[in-house]
């Protein structure tokens, strides 16, 4: 699934927000402030790439250079932007330092890109780059911070993320594979795994197999069920030696063992019962918002995911998108 947005990325324009300052002058844009008095928040910068739809979506940040990598599907590359200027309780409009596309490196064949990635120390940025047909093997795209071109590898069909273990010595890509429409054409879901350690960018690729799956897995849609296993996002425990990877349309995640560099389980995540109290939802289109409880089962249907870890235990954080099961 392509659709996809960080923290603070959005369909047309990016904004930054800073903690504990006051309204802001009239001609910004307008910041809804939820439970005003617990955390106040205010926007201090936006960016408008100007490309409408599909002009800014995915965005990595480098802390230390205060610069951002944002994703620009409709212009076919990416923009690099500076935050260092921006003040607290002074509104800005960021420029664009530079428009780098993927033209630029002499990639054919390009259709989209879904994902950009910061390393958290080298002077390296990847960008996930699907190919035209979408089926065919897709592209990570290395670069400096400056944008300037550096290689480029095939992974898996439609990589929809990558991003970079903690330690800096891989880069993980969740190759979607997505079919056509009509399903003419459905390849296998996969994992690409890139050493990052040199510039040889050596690719180890990762393909499910039917022993690593539990019953709980969602394969209910058209082909085999490998076929059916789409990843979409991965995130990376803070000792870079597991990966946990978000698999939204089979309402599952998937564990990489990062040391031996395998699967290790698919495990789905079953369904969330909203006739038992505390599982309330707003199920009726009616205009009207009623929290309340229903017979219904809903699938977790995973897509960003995220982990953290107390006490040496390590925690996975997803969304829910509700899909009914009657």
């Amino acid at each position: 699934m392509k659709m996809k947005r960080n923290v603070v990325a959005g369909t047309a324009a990016i904004g930054a927000l800073v903690a504990a300052q006051p309204v802001l002058a009239a001609e910004q844009p307008p910041l809804f402030q939820y439970q005003d008095g617990e955390l106040k928040v205010t926007q201090i910068a936006q960016y408008d790439s100007g490309e409408g739809e599909g002009g800014t979506e995915i965005m990595a940040y480098d802390s230390g250079l205060q610069r951002a990598f944002v994703t620009n599907g409709a212009a076919g590359g990416f923009d690099i932007l500076s935050f260092s200027d921006l003040q607290s309780g002074e509104f800005a409009q960021v420029d664009s330092e530079k428009r780098v596309l993927l033209s630029d490196f002499k990639l054919k064949n390009v259709d989209d890109i879904t994902s950009i990635a910061s390393h958290p120390t080298k002077d390296l940025i990847a960008i996930s780059a699907v190919s035209n047909p979408k089926t065919n093997p897709g592209y990570i795209v290395f670069a400096t911070k400056d944008g300037e071109y550096v290689n480029h590898v095939l992974v898996g069909s439609m990589p929809d993320m990558v991003t970079f273990t903690l330690d800096g010595t891989k880069a993980l890509v969740a190759n979607e594979g997505e079919p056509y429409d009509d399903y003419t054409m459905d390849p296998a879901g996969s994992i690409s795994i890139i050493d990052v350690t040199s510039n040889h960018f050596y690719v180890n690729h990762l393909s499910f197999n039917d022993a690593v799956l539990d019953e709980k897995v969602r394969v209910s849609s058209k082909g085999k069920a490998l076929q059916q296993l789409e990843p979409e996002y991965i995130t990376v425990s803070d000792d870079s030696k597991t990966a946990y990877v978000a698999m939204q349309e089979n309402n599952a995640i998937a564990t990489i063992d990062l040391e031996t560099e395998k699967i290790v389980d698919v495990k789905g995540l079953g369904v969330k019962g909203h006739s038992v109290s505390g599982n309330e939802l707003d199920a009726k289109s009616n205009g009207e918002t009623n929290i309340e409880r229903q017979p219904l089962l809903g699938y977790y249907m995973p897509d960003a995911i995220h982990t953290f870890t107390v006490a040496d235990k390590t925690y996975i954080l997803t969304p829910k998108r509700l899909l009914d099961k009657q």
